[in-house]
């Protein structure tokens, strides 16, 4: 999709002018029911179509739609099969044991896998400083995952 897109940069730009709670750009896309929400997060400093971030969350009827563009896609998914509503179970036996867990008082619980070490494989691929990926979960299902790079 991201190819398709890149052919036509004109159509998009209006589209950057998002901004994530960390004040970095990023560009939105909704799935075909509009429920689902997949923002592609930017690094200053990255180069044209570098994306150092990618962030999977529910839209909710009551939030105000901002500006993106809707996929055909039904819902998103990584590589390895994570979507919204994966069982907990399901998503520590495909990343494993995670690096912190941690719960909140609204029921909320969050998973997270980093790491720093520089030969990691994802890490040394991209050259980066580090990866993460943070997994949010209600009733032992995902409601929102954010997975890619630390910024340096």
């Amino acid at each position: 999709m991201i190819e398709k897109l890149k052919a036509d940069t004109s159509k998009i730009a209006d589209y950057f002018t998002n901004f994530s709670q960390e004040g970095f750009s990023h560009l939105d896309f909704y799935n075909k029911k509009g429920n689902q929400r997949l923002s592609l997060i930017f690094h200053p400093g990255n180069t044209t179509w570098a994306f150092s971030e990618f962030k999977v969350q529910y839209v909710y009827q009551k939030e105000v739609k901002p500006k993106g563009i809707t996929l055909p896609d039904e819902e998103f998914m990584t590589e390895k099969g994570i979507k919204l509503r994966t069982l907990r179970e399901e998503l520590i036996s495909k990343i494993g044991t995670p690096t912190k867990e941690s719960y909140e008082k609204d029921g909320v619980t969050t998973i997270e896998y980093r790491t720093h070490d520089r030969n990691a494989k994802l890490v040394k691929r991209y050259r980066q400083v580090g990866y993460f990926a943070i997994y949010k979960l209600r009733y032992n299902r995902i409601i929102e995952y954010h997975f890619g790079f630390d910024y340096p």
